[in-house]
């Protein structure tokens, strides 16, 4: 019993220790997901239909943590220019805005919601009476 004890005490501590992030490590984890938003951001750009949610753009920053200052700017800017810029040279339009919406569209595999259509009837927020008029 004592033993088993010491054991659960140590793997505790032990991840604990590891769930500890170092400043470095933020850093990198927040670069990361600000060059994901970049990258929706530069592939939704060749999507007719679609663009990136600022609401679900604003909840995803929160939850994650990310302020918008000069180093995020600094980040986007960049990643978002070599999307575009790969995009473009290589004529795949139409393959940037399906990658978009398979990785960040309404069932993406990433960030699901980050992208959505910018009219769509069966999105409840966006349904629009059209009687009235």
């Amino acid at each position: 019993m004592k033993t088993s004890t010491i054991v659960l005490a140590a793997l505790v501590a032990w991840s604990a220790c590891a769930e500890a992030k170092t400043p470095e490590r933020q850093v990198a984890y927040h670069d990361a997901l600000i060059r994901l938003i970049a990258d929706a951001t530069a592939w939704s750009e060749f999507c007719v239909n679609d663009a990136v949610d600022p609401a679900a753009l604003a909840v995803f920053r929160e939850v994650h943590g990310i302020a918008v200052n000069g180093h995020y700017i600094e980040v986007f800017g960049r990643a978002h220019a070599r999307q575009h810029a790969a995009a473009s040279a290589a004529n795949r339009f139409f393959a940037a805005c399906a990658r978009a919406l398979a990785l960040y569209g309404p069932s993406g595999n990433f960030a699901p919601g980050l992208v959505r259509p910018l009219f769509h009837a069966t999105v409840p927020d966006q349904m629009i009476d059209l009687d009235r008029w």
